[in-house]
């Protein structure tokens, strides 16, 4: 089985962030059947290619380099709870516009390489 993914997105410099990160890793602990991460987007830019993130905390959550959810959430842990329930289930989320930036950032999470043609 695949693991899944928990990528969060934040800045150092976001209080809101700050506030959040400890929230982010209760919800880690209580959930280990996925793989959490937090990434500070000025410090592994690199990391996030062309995705452009505009508001705190955005998140990915991924498997096998596939996009199941991504976007901002409140900083509430019954939030991301929820979120991780809903992809859990197997129902459908809505892809965000920009779903190849993300898959491409699920992929190099997974350490997975697209297929080239």
């Amino acid at each position: 089985m695949t693991t899944r993914i928990v990528a969060c997105l934040c800045a150092a410099w976001c209080d809101t962030c700050g506030a959040w990160r400890a929230q982010f890793e209760r919800v880690a602990a209580a959930s280990p059947q996925f793989a959490f991460r937090w990434i500070d987007i000025e410090d592994e830019a690199d990391l996030l290619g062309d995705i452009d993130v505009e508001n705190f905390p955005t998140v990915l959550v991924a498997e096998a380099g596939e996009v199941l959810f991504a976007g901002t959430l409140r900083p509430d842990p019954a939030h991301l709870q929820r979120v991780l329930d809903v992809v859990g289930s197997g129902a459908a989320l809505a892809p965000p516009a920009d779903l190849d930036a993300w898959r491409a950032l699920a992929r190099r999470l997974a350490g997975i390489k697209a297929d080239r043609d």
